[in-house]
């Protein structure tokens, strides 16, 4: 596969993997009736604000070049506390498939971050 193509797909990924979270923060801060329920059942009603933010922060860290690596920790960390809770409440953990799709954009956009150069 050439490199351009890997751009493009990782660009791909990277949109829109941004508009599914930040389609996801917005629903939370907009009260939706799904995402109340959810997490009044997951005890994290009280919660729901801030963890709307913090979404909106992983997401904007992340399609900022300069400020990505740091957004894709973030929103793993996010992903991966979303998966726990999801699977706690019995639910198939839907966050999983978002981790890797994050994954495999990231790894197409800098395959160095994963396995290091050495220079000699």
């Amino acid at each position: 596969m050439s490199d351009k193509v890997k751009r493009i797909i990782s660009f791909v990924l990277i949109f829109l993997i941004s508009a599914v979270m930040l389609l996801s923060a917005g629903m939370k801060l907009s009260g939706s009736k799904e995402v109340v329920d959810g997490f009044t059942k997951a005890g994290l009603i009280g919660s729901l604000k801030l963890i709307a933010g913090l979404e909106i922060l992983s997401t904007v860290l992340f399609l900022i070049p300069k400020t990505r690596n740091l957004g894709f920790f973030l929103l793993c960390s996010y992903l991966g506390g979303a998966m726990v809770t999801q699977m706690a409440g019995g639910e198939p953990p839907i966050a999983a498939v978002f981790i890797a799709v994050l994954w495999i954009a990231m790894f197409l956009r800098d395959k160095t971050m994963f396995f290091p150069v050495k220079k000699a």
